[in-house]
C-alpha cells in the first residue's frame, strides 16, 4: 500500500498508508482547502528540515528524515506536516489554516 498526495481543483489531500500512519502519527487523511494554500513549491527534504522545529508528534531521525507534525522555526504557533527522506525531492506547500503553515511530501506520492 503506497501513500498517495492528489492536488485538485478543490483540495490538497494527503493519505499515508501503512507503516507511514504510525511514522507519522497520523490516522486521517489531511486534507487542505485549495483556498488555503498560499504557494507551491519544490525543494530538498534537506531544504525543508532547516525549518523544521521541535517535534510534536511523529518520528525524527535528523533534519531530513522526519515524519509527522513540527513547530516551525521564528514563526509562533505555526505547525508544518512532513514527510522527508533524504535525496527525493518534495512538493512543499505553502497554506494558512489555523495553526497549519507547511505541508511537504514527496513528489513521487502524487499520482500525475
Amino acid at each position: 500500500m503506497k501513500s498517495t498526495a492528489h492536488l485538485s481543483s478543490e483540495q490538497l489531500t494527503v493519505e499515508p498508508r501503512g507503516w507511514a500512519k504510525l511514522w507519522a502519527l497520523t490516522f486521517r487523511p489531511l486534507v487542505v482547502s485549495v483556498g488555503d494554500i498560499e504557494s507551491v513549491d519544490i525543494a530538498s527534504a534537506h531544504d525543508v528540515g532547516e525549518s523544521l522545529g521541535w517535534k510534536l508528534g511523529g518520528t525524527a531521525l535528523n533534519r531530513q528524515r522526519a515524519m509527522g507534525w513540527f513547530t516551525i522555526r521564528g514563526q509562533r504557533r505555526a505547525h508544518a506536516w512532513v514527510w522527508l527522506t533524504p535525496d527525493r525531492t518534495m512538493k512543499v506547500f505553502r497554506v494558512h489554516r489555523d495553526r497549519l503553515r507547511l505541508v511537504a511530501v514527496p513528489c513521487d506520492w502524487f499520482q500525475e
